[in-house]
């Protein structure tokens, strides 16, 4: 698959199902949290994936940024088979998905200084000279908007939406091509949360970042996304273009969520 293809997806999903095993001291069973999706991610735009806690979107994000292996199905990213590629391919693929998630306070370690988070994707990787990290390092914090004189801060010392921006400079440090956002800002204020918002939309543009979006504010996705994408009981109901579907929403789930918002009950009217 070529990126820059009109025709062809960035990364396709074909029967993608999964399933969890409960062996509980009282309760066994088993739980079908993906079954048989099929979902294509545009490149360099952003699908949201929406739906109702429980409907699989975490399941499926975690198995498209390849930290969750599907139990059937195909995942290529650009003409990459990601389901059966081998460790060394897989080694070099899991740096170009990258995860931002919704509580940034639990996902940076606490033990480690702003700059150390940054720097230690490009430790990982072996990548580049001390110097020429602290210089990555330095750039990035001037990408994302943070200052240079908090690199010796750790992350308790930072407001929500700064930690949130350190989250997103430690992603970009490994050059990733896939951005899956799990709800990253929920919890911010208005004013943060469009900050955050317009950073991510700015990169985007300058880095050629394919987003997949996981969220459960309809409002945020009508405005942030250029598809949206419908879950449903583990599976896609419905995948259109943000306008279309908010105006013209074909599957009847779809028409539901979007009537629980007062904002969009009048459209469910002349949707039917």
């Amino acid at each position: 698959m070529n990126s820059g293809s009109l025709s062809q997806p960035f990364l396709l999903a074909r029967g993608v199902t999964k399933t969890y095993v409960h062996r509980g001291w009282s309760h066994r069973g088993r739980h079908k949290a993906l079954d048989q999706v099929d979902m294509a991610l545009p490149f360099a735009k952003t699908v949201a994936l929406v739906g109702e806690s429980g409907s699989g979107k975490t399941t499926l994000a975690m198995c498209l940024a390849g930290l969750e292996c599907p139990d059937a199905g195909e995942i290529w990213m650009e003409g990459r088979d990601l389901v059966s590629a081998g460790k060394r391919q897989l080694a070099a693929i899991r740096p170009q998905l990258q995860m931002l998630w919704q509580d940034s306070a639990a996902a940076l370690s606490p033990v480690l200084t702003a700059s150390e988070i940054v720097e230690e994707p490009l430790l990982a990787q072996l990548r580049a000279s001390p110097r020429q990290r602290s210089e990555i390092v330095s750039d990035l914090f001037q990408k994302v908007g943070l200052r240079l004189e908090w690199r010796i801060r750790y992350p308790h010392q930072l407001s929500g939406g700064q930690r949130q921006r350190l989250a997103i400079a430690r992603a970009l440090a490994s050059q990733p091509r896939l951005l899956v956002l799990d709800e990253p800002f929920t919890g911010l204020d208005l004013s943060v949360r469009g900050q955050i918002i317009n950073l991510l939309l700015d990169l985007q543009a300058t880095h050629a970042l394919t987003y997949l979006y996981v969220s459960h504010d309809l409002e945020v996705v009508r405005y942030f996304a250029d598809e949206v994408a419908v879950m449903h009981r583990g599976r896609i109901v419905e995948q259109a273009p943000t306008a279309e579907l908010f105006v013209r929403p074909s599957h009847l789930y779809t028409k539901k969520l979007l009537s629980a918002i007062p904002a969009f009950a009048g459209i469910q009217g002349c949707a039917n």
